[in-house]
């Protein structure tokens, strides 16, 4: 991830307030209100166009689909409802990152590129168009605006952000971005002798929300219940990007007096989600067309598979997300949206790794952001802190891949930790064959404790 405050940071920040009050933005923030409350039979025409649309420019311009469409005999007419989809044979990551080019549009215009390491700990670099970005601020400022949270709003930010340096001890520990009226804080800081400072910054700024990662609400929370101290009062509090488990939501929501929010996505962007203001957590088919395929795990959870409305940049329909969902049962939700429900879903859950002074530190996939050349890695955190970064290279792993993979890891973690890159043919597994992203070996009570008591720093 770009350091907050260096050129591409600030290009960053120009571009999202550039979408943000631009007429494309308002105008699609208005349409998706409009989605919003339609009823279910006119809800699936609205899938059947946007569908149409994205299968046609797919054949006349995506080389993998153009080539599937004459090998079958596929035609466009053959896709007019959500239906339809199961015509087109399930993507899995696999077969996009072989080829990737395959799967992007000859025809794209400006494009910017995300990268992703997923559930299985395979790098992948995917692209997004403007119409696509555009439409997912519009997505989450829909859904902020359930909560009564509106675009201008000041909001706390809490997700990973490399604010300042990891070793520093003396405050500021934030950075107001004056563009978008947000603080965002440091969430490498959340330990108890940055406590009081943290506090006051908060304050001053006064957000009416947070947006955090789960794992750095969680810690925020559990810092402020050990030493009896409250937030600022806040609207509701925003988490994405992680597994946002029952447990740490009433805790969040516990700490904090406030609602918690969730939302689902991929970097893929061929699945969305969320809770609505009523507690009902909705996968929009207004954006996105969703499938919950039956687990052959027979543990009761279904497959995630998602395919974009939006964004033509680069075409991923039926796509296997690798997260799974429990299906909901009982009654509708009472916000009376025609969205299919979900019980929840279950993602990435990684444990946090620990600095040399003890601070939690979650979400480390930016790491692998950016490097060249790696089939798959995981990040092993060894019962002594010394971080194992476990590479499977492909052909061109080279010593500038080496440093910029060691040089991101240290940015997160510090320079307390002995960091090593070991090179294997294949990652280990779980005995049930799960591949885990990252792993802790550190005792699971030394871990729960986080953030140590000052005397323990």
């Amino acid at each position: 991830m770009t350091p907050l405050g260096s050129p591409g940071s600030r290009a960053r920040d120009w571009i999202r307030v550039q979408l943000r009050q631009s007429r494309a933005f308002r105008s699609s923030l208005a349409e998706l209100g409009e989605l919003d409350r339609l009823a279910p039979e006119a809800l699936e025409r609205h899938q059947g166009a946007r569908l149409a649309g994205q299968i046609a420019h797919a054949v006349r311009h995506v080389p993998y689909y153009r080539r599937l469409f004459l090998a079958t005999g596929l035609r466009i007419a053959d896709f007019a409802g959500p239906a339809d989809l199961s015509r087109l044979p399930l993507l899995d990551k696999s077969v996009v990152k072989a080829r990737p080019a395959d799967f992007r549009s000859e025809r794209r215009g400006l494009t910017f590129r995300g990268h992703t390491s997923g559930t299985t700990g395979s790098p992948l670099i995917v692209h997004r168009d403007l119409d696509g970005i555009v439409r997912e601020h519009a997505m989450i400022w829909r859904q902020r605006r359930w909560l009564g949270v509106e675009p201008g709003d000041p909001i706390a930010v809490l997700r990973g952000e490399l604010v300042c340096p990891v070793d520093r001890h003396e405050p500021p520990f934030w950075r107001v971005d004056r563009s978008a009226n947000e603080l965002i804080v440091s969430s490498h800081h959340l330990a108890n002798p940055h406590l009081d400072s943290l506090l006051a910054a908060l304050r001053a700024f006064s957000p009416v929300a947070l947006y955090a990662y789960p794992s750095a609400a969680r810690e925020l929370a559990r810092l402020l219940a050990q030493n009896g101290r409250s937030m600022v009062p806040l609207k509701a509090v925003f988490t994405a990007s992680e597994t946002l488990t029952a447990v740490d939501a009433e805790l969040i929501r516990k700490v904090f007096g406030a609602p918690v929010v969730d939302r689902y996505g991929n970097a893929e962007r061929t699945l969305a989600g969320g809770h609505c203001e009523r507690g009902g957590y909705h996968l929009w088919s207004d954006v996105t067309l969703p499938e919950l395929l039956p687990d052959p795990t027979g543990d009761g959870r279904a497959e995630l598979v998602g395919t974009p409305l939006y964004g033509h940049a680069m075409a991923l329909f039926r796509y296997r997300t690798g997260d799974r969902a429990v299906p909901a049962v009982g009654s509708p939700c009472p916000c009376g949206r025609a969205f299919p429900t979900v019980a929840s879903i279950a993602g990435r859950e990684d444990p946090v790794l620990l600095t040399r002074d003890g601070r939690p530190i979650g979400r480390l996939d930016h790491v692998w952001k950016g490097i060249r050349h790696v089939a798959a890695g995981q990040i092993l955190q060894e019962a002594d802190l010394t971080v194992r970064l476990r590479v499977v290279p492909e052909p061109g792993f080279s010593a500038h891949d080496r440093a910029q993979l060691l040089a991101q890891t240290q940015a997160r973690l510090g320079s307390g930790l002995t960091i090593v890159i070991e090179e294997l043919d294949r990652l280990p597994r779980t005995r049930a064959g799960k591949f885990l992203p990252v792993v802790s070996a550190v005792p699971a009570a030394e871990r729960g404790r986080a953030p140590f008591p000052p005397e323990e720093v």
